[in-house]
C-alpha cells in the first residue's frame, strides 16, 4: 500500500513539473522536431541505400589493399554524427514548425565582428613568443648522427615525388603524388636553388613549417581571446594533444611528415589566420587574401584542401544568414554580395589550374592529368563508414562533440537565456566544418588505435580554448560567490583541462630531452663513414638492417649501368632510399613501389613497361630470399608479394648479369 502511494506521489510530481513545459506550445514543437530528427537519423543510417564497392573493381584490386578496404561497408561509424546532425535538424525543424503554426519565438540579435575586435601585437610580444615556440619545438628535432639508417614510410611520400621532380619529371604528368601537390611542387624549387636535397633537410623544412604553424595558432588564440596568458596556455594545450598525443615514445620519429601534420596542413593553417583576419576586418583586400589562400590550400594537399574549401563555403553562407539577422549590419544586397564572393573564389581556383596547366604545357608540351589528385582521395577516404573495427573509447569522439556544440550555438544561441557572444560564431563554424572534414578521414583507419585523432585535433583544440575562455569570463562575471557549486565546478573543470595538457607537456618534454642527453655519447659515432653527398638519415640504435657502406657501394655500381638522372628498372621493397641516394628514378612511375600499387591494372602496367623498355633489371636480394615467406605466410596480402609477382612475370625476359651487393643485376635477353 505504501509503495502504491509513493508511485502516485512520484507520478503527481512528474505531472506537476512536466505539464507546464508540455503546455508550452513552442517547447512541444521542439520536442516534436527532436523526435523526428532522431527517427530520421536512425532510418537514414539503417535503410539508406549507400553505394558499395563495385565487384568488378574489387576483383582487380590487389589482396593487400582489400585487407584495408573491406567489401562490405560498416555503417556503425555514422552514429557519432548524431552529435552534429540531431541538434542541427532539431533546431531547423523547430524553426520550420514555428513558422507553420505561426508561433513567435523570442530571438536575440547577433552582433557581427567589427574593427573594434582587432588587437595590437607588439614586436616584443611576438619576439618573446617566437623564442618560446622555438624552445617548444626543439622536441621535434632529431640528430642525424645516430648509428642506424631507417627508411621512414611517410618520408617516402614526400621525398619520393621530390626526387622525381629533381630528376626531370613533372607532377601530374609523369609523376604521382599522394601527400600533396603544391607542397611538393613549390618546395622542389627550394631544393633546386638553396638546400641540398636530403631527408635531413626535408625534416628541417618541416620544422620551419611547424614553427610557423604554432605561431599562427598563437595569433589566432590571441585575437579570439584577447589574452596573452590564455593564448600561451592554448598553444601548450594544442602541442600536448597534437604532438604528444601521437606516439611520444617513438622519438625521434616521422611525425613532422605524418599525414596529419605540416606537409598536409601548413597552408590550411595559414588560411585559418587569413579567414579570421577577413572575418574581423571585412575589407576587400583581406577577403582577396583569404580566397587566394583557400585556392592554394585546395591544391596544397587535395584531401585537406577539399575540407578547407567546404568550410570556407560554410563560412560564406553562415555569414550571409547572420548578416540578415544583425540589427547593426543590415545589408540590402546580401544576395549579390554572396554571389560575388563565390565568383571571385571560383576565379582564384581556376587561376591556379590555368597557371599550372600553362607551366606544364610550356615545359613538356602536355597538360596535367588532374584526376591524379582524386585518385588517392577516392582510394583512402574511408571515413565513418568503411572501418573494420569500432573505436573503443570516447577519446575518438570528443572533437565531434566540440563541433556539434558550435552548430548547436549557430541554431540555438538566439534563444539561450544567457547569451553566448556570437561575434565569432561564423568563424567557429568554419573551424568546425574544417575540423570535422579532416577528422572523418582518420576514424575509419584507427580501430583500437586511440592516438590517431591527435593528428587532426587542432581545430577542436582552438574551439575548446575559446569556449573555455568565454565560459570562464561569463561564469565569473555573474553575481555568484565562490561557494556556489556551479561557479566552482566550472572553474575546476576548465583548470583540469589545462592542467592535464600542461602536465603532459612537462612530462614528455623532460623525459625525451633526458633520453637525448643520457644517450648522446652512446649514440654518437664520430668515425662513421658517411658519404659527402649523403641524402639519407642515420637514426636509432638498433642493429642495422641495411649496411650503409654496402648500400653506397651498391649505388656506385648502379651508376655504372645507368647514366645520371636516367630511370632504372628496380624491384625492391627499399627502392626509395636507393633511388634517392643514387640520384635516379624508377622506370615505373612509383617511388615506393611495394605499397604504391593498388590494382592489378597498375601491376600489369609495370610488368609491360619493364619488358618493353628495361635494358637492365635491378632486384633486391633480400626480397628474393624472403619471397616464399611473403607469399606463403601472408597469403599474398603483403605488399612485398606484388614485387615477387612482378619479378616472376618478367624474369624470363632477362638473364643474370652480376651481384653488386644489395642487388642482383639482370640483362635483357
Amino acid at each position: 500500500m505504501a509503495s502504491k502511494n509513493q508511485e502516485r506521489t512520484a507520478y503527481a510530481a512528474c505531472r506537476r513539473h512536466l505539464m507546464p513545459i508540455l503546455n508550452n506550445s513552442s517547447t512541444a514543437l521542439f520536442l516534436t522536431s527532436f523526435v523526428l530528427s532522431c527517427v530520421s537519423f536512425y532510418l537514414f543510417v539503417n535503410y539508406f541505400p549507400f553505394p558499395t564497392n563495385d565487384p568488378e573493381n574489387l576483383s582487380r584490386t590487389l589482396p593487400w589493399v582489400l585487407v584495408l578496404t573491406p567489401s562490405s561497408n560498416n555503417y556503425k561509424y555514422w552514429y557519432p554524427l548524431a552529435l552534429i546532425y540531431i541538434p542541427m535538424m532539431s533546431f531547423s525543424g523547430w524553426l520550420v514548425l514555428n513558422k507553420l503554426f505561426s508561433k513567435k519565438t523570442e530571438e536575440r540579435t547577433f552582433v557581427l565582428a567589427s574593427q573594434t575586435l582587432l588587437i595590437k601585437l607588439s614586436v616584443t610580444e611576438l619576439t618573446l613568443v617566437s623564442v618560446a615556440l622555438f624552445f617548444l619545438l626543439t622536441n621535434f628535432s632529431y640528430a642525424s648522427f645516430y648509428s642506424y639508417f631507417i627508411n621512414f614510410h611517410h618520408f617516402n611520400y614526400v621525398t619520393g615525388p621530390l626526387n622525381d621532380l629533381l630528376n626531370g619529371r613533372i607532377l601530374l604528368v609523369d609523376s604521382r603524388t599522394q601527400y600533396g601537390f603544391l607542397n611538393i611542387f613549390l618546395t622542389s624549387f627550394i631544393f633546386k636553388e638553396t638546400l641540398h636535397f636530403s631527408h635531413g633537410n626535408v625534416h628541417f623544412l618541416s620544422m620551419i613549417f611547424i614553427f610557423l604553424e604554432y605561431l599562427i595558432f598563437y595569433l589566432i588564440l590571441r585575437i579570439l581571446t584577447k589574452r596573452k596568458v590564455v593564448a600561451v596556455l592554448g598553444v601548450i594545450l594544442i602541442f600536448s594533444y597534437h604532438y604528444y598525443g601521437m606516439y611520444p615514445i617513438l622519438f625521434p620519429s616521422e611525425l613532422p611528415v605524418w599525414p596529419g601534420y605540416t606537409w598536409r596542413y601548413f597552408m590550411s593553417s595559414m588560411v585559418l589566420l587569413l579567414v579570421l583576419n577577413w572575418h574581423i576586418r571585412r575589407s576587400t583586400l583581406s577577403m582577396m587574401f583569404s580566397q587566394a589562400g583557400v585556392a592554394l590550400a585546395l591544391f596544397w594537399q587535395f584531401e585537406s584542401g577539399i575540407c578547407i574549401l567546404i568550410s570556407y563555403l560554410a563560412l560564406l553562407f553562415v555569414d550571409f544568414y547572420m548578416s540578415g539577422q544583425a540589427l547593426d549590419f543590415k545589408i540590402n544586397n546580401r544576395g549579390p554580395l554572396l554571389l560575388s564572393r563565390l565568383l571571385t573564389l571560383t576565379l582564384w581556383i581556376l587561376g591556379v589550374i590555368a597557371s599550372y596547366s600553362c607551366y606544364t604545357y610550356l615545359l613538356a608540351g602536355m597538360f596535367p592529368d588532374w584526376t591524379h589528385l582524386i585518385y588517392y582521395t577516392k582510394t583512402f577516404n574511408k571515413g565513418f563508414y568503411q572501418g573494420t573495427t569500432i573505436p573503443s573509447t570516447l577519446w575518438w569522439y570528443w572533437p565531434i562533440l566540440i563541433y556539434g556544440a558550435v552548430l548547436f550555438l549557430l541554431f540555438g544561441v538566439k534563444y539561450l537565456k544567457y547569451k553566448f557572444p556570437p561575434e565569432h560564431l561564423p568563424y567557429l563554424v568554419f573551424l568546425s566544418v574544417f575540423g570535422f572534414g579532416i577528422f572523418r578521414y582518420y576514424i575509419g583507419w584507427g580501430g583500437k588505435d586511440e592516438m590517431k585523432p591527435s593528428a587532426v585535433v587542432i581545430p577542436a583544440c582552438l574551439i575548446l580554448v575559446y569556449f573555455a575562455n568565454e565560459t570562464y569570463v561569463k561564469v565569473n562575471a555573474r553575481s555568484l560567490t565562490w561557494k556556489h557549486p556551479l561557479r566552482f565546478l566550472t572553474n575546476a573543470f576548465i583548470a583540469l583541462v589545462f592542467f592535464h595538457a600542461f602536465y603532459d607537456f612537462c612530462y614528455w618534454t623532460f623525459k625525451l630531452n633526458q633520453q637525448r642527453l643520457l644517450n648522446y655519447q652512446q649514440l654518437r659515432l664520430n668515425d662513421y663513414n658517411v658519404p659527402k653527398k649523403n641524402r639519407l638519415i642515420l637514426i636509432e640504435t638498433n642493429p642495422p638492417t641495411i649496411p650503409f657502406l654496402e648500400l653506397t657501394r651498391t649505388l656506385d655500381q648502379i651508376k655504372k649501368y645507368v647514366p645520371e638522372h636516367k630511370p632504372i628498372a628496380l624491384i625492391a621493397a627499399k627502392d626509395h632510399p636507393m633511388l634517392m641516394q643514387s640520384e635516379r628514378i624508377n622506370l615505373a612511375h612509383y617511388w615506393y613501389m611495394n605499397v604504391d600499387l593498388y590494382t592489378q591494372t597498375e601491376l600489369d602496367a609495370v610488368v609491360e613497361l619493364y619488358i618493353a623498355h628495361a635494358k637492365y633489371l635491378f632486384v633486391e636480394k633480400e626480397l628474393l630470399a624472403k619471397g616464399s615467406v611473403y607469399l606463403n605466410n601472408h597469403e599474398g596480402k603483403s605488399p612485398e608479394s606484388n614485387l615477387i609477382e612482378i619479378f616472376r612475370r618478367v624474369k624470363d625476359h632477362f638473364i643474370f648479369e652480376e651481384d653488386i651487393g644489395l642487388l642482383y643485376v639482370y640483362r635483357k635477353k
